[in-house]
């Protein structure tokens, strides 16, 4: 029953449901009428919006076009106004420049232009001509320069050459003067032994001595002469310094000293012809007085007590025996000079004499050593020379300096110097230090001096880096020159 009583219920509240919904059916269909009409104004309003989005999306796009174009005219017009100006700037300038009456055209401009063009080429094909003369001229001034200076050392060195020649003549001279006077001695003793019948054995034993004594002076001088020459070569030696080169001499004045040499040669073997007959006279003229001229049986000889003879023989022996004394001496102290040795050579020389006599053979023999060692000196002297100058060439060929000293200060000058004032100078300084000398060449090396000298302190890196930077210079400027012949070949082809 209850359930038939819900049941019931439902159904009655369903029927009150359809009753209201039936009753509200009109109003429902009429606002589903509107609803359909404002549902198709919705739809007609939505394609009306779609086409005036799509106008009004096509107008923006006309409007950005549009303000493009105006931009890009703007532009174009700022460009065409300038391009104006310019053209009105071209015009006045060919017809003020070019002598138009009227505003030229493009074919008469690029006419005029042409010919100016060709104008300008010509005018730089005459400016590489001048170019090249002016190059020539300055390199034919070079050569000119640099055989006047070849010219002034060639002077120079015949001026030197003309000085040794004259020395070597004035000592040639006096040797001559020295065996002119020997052998005019020697002719005098002569003349006096053929010419005197009576002899006065004094008198002509004071005219030898005499004579002898000058004889004496002469070679004194001439041996003091020698030893300084040689105390010089020995001090040249010591020290390090090259002797000086020998210059060639001049053909006049080689036949000069060829002459005075044959002089002085046929004086010599006139001296010894003239020695040897002196000799053989002072034989015969001892067998006559150890004979005698006289009868002893009937001539009695008395003889004084004090017989000047007898002090004059005296006087010569003892003069003879202190004349070989010194020459024995001078003999000593020339080997000892020759030895090198310089250490007391007075005491040394005076204890050798006194402790060995010398004879008169001892005196030859030391005089034929003497001859034979200024021979050997002569020689020794020469090959020095020659191999200092080899030295020297190779010292030149391996570092590429040239070496000179002058007044204790060494000038060095490289082989790829630009001029030869191009020279550097060094001096020794008292602690045996050598000090770079400012000179011209130097001033202008503040950076190699910089670098190796005042922090490395290194002399032979200095010298190499400047032997370096001269060689790179010269290498350089070779590749130039050949260049710039090649473009003067170029343009005359």
């Amino acid at each position: 029953l209850f359930q038939s009583l819900e049941c019931k219920k439902e159904e009655l509240k369903n029927m009150e449901h359809f009753n209201s919904v039936i009753t509200r059916m009109p109003a429902l269909e009429s606002e589903v009428s509107k609803l359909r009409q404002e549902n198709k104004m919705l739809k007609e309003t939505q394609s009306n919006t779609q086409l005036l989005e799509e106008k009004l999306y096509g107008a923006q796009q006309q409007v950005s076009s549009l303000e493009q174009r105006c931009k890009l005219l703007t532009q174009t017009q700022a460009v065409s106004d300038a391009a104006k100006f310019r053209l009105k700037d071209y015009e006045e300038i060919l017809m003020t420049e070019l002598d138009f009456h009227s505003v030229p055209t493009a074919l008469e401009a690029q006419q005029v232009i042409r010919s100016l063009q060709r104008g300008d080429r010509d005018l730089n094909k005459s400016i590489d001509t001048l170019r090249a003369s002016h190059k020539s001229i300055e390199e034919s001034r070079n050569a000119n320069f640099e055989e006047f200076k070849i010219l002034k050392a060639k002077l120079e060195k015949q001026q030197q050459n003309t000085e040794h020649n004259a020395n070597l003549i004035k000592r040639l001279q006096r040797k001559l003067m020295l065996i002119t006077k020997e052998r005019d001695s020697l002719k005098g003793v002569l003349t006096s032994y053929e010419s005197e019948v009576t002899i006065n054995h004094s008198q002509v034993s004071q005219d030898r001595i005499m004579k002898l004594e000058s004889q004496l002076a002469a070679y004194k001088e001439e041996i003091h002469r020698l030893e300084e020459e040689l105390e010089s070569a020995l001090k040249s030696v010591v020290e390090g310094t090259s002797p000086a080169k020998i210059p060639h001499k001049d053909p006049a004045d080689a036949d000069k000293i060829k002459e005075l040499e044959k002089k002085v040669l046929e004086l010599q073997v006139q001296m010894e012809s003239l020695n040897n007959e002196k000799e053989v006279l002072e034989l015969r003229l001892e067998s006559r007085a150890l004979k005698g001229d006289y009868d002893p049986t009937k001539t009695k000889i008395l003889h004084f007590e004090n017989n000047p003879l007898a002090k004059a023989r005296e006087n010569r022996e003892n003069e003879i025996e202190h004349l070989r004394t010194e020459n024995e001496k001078l003999m000593e102290r020339i080997r000892l000079l020759e030895s090198g040795d310089n250490f007391n050579l007075t005491q040394r020389v005076g204890a050798k004499v006194t402790g060995e006599g010398a004879s008169s053979q001892e005196v030859l023999e030391l005089q034929e050593k003497i001859s034979s060692m200024e021979t050997r000196n002569q020689r020794l002297m020469e090959a020095f020379k020659s191999k200092s100058k080899e030295m020297r060439e190779a010292v030149y060929r391996l570092t590429g300096y040239r070496v000179d000293l002058i007044d204790n200060q060494y000038k060095l000058l490289n082989m790829y110097a630009d001029s030869p004032e191009d020279v550097l100078m060094f001096e020794m300084t008292s602690n045996g230090e050598l000090q770079l000398m400012e000179t011209e060449f130097s001033s202008g090396l503040d950076d190699l001096i910089d670098a190796y000298l005042r922090h490395e302190h290194s002399y032979p890196a200095f010298l190499s880096a400047i032997t370096l930077d001269l060689f790179a210079r010269q290498t350089t400027n070779q590749p130039q020159s050949e260049s710039n012949s090649d473009e003067e070949m170029d343009d005359e082809e």
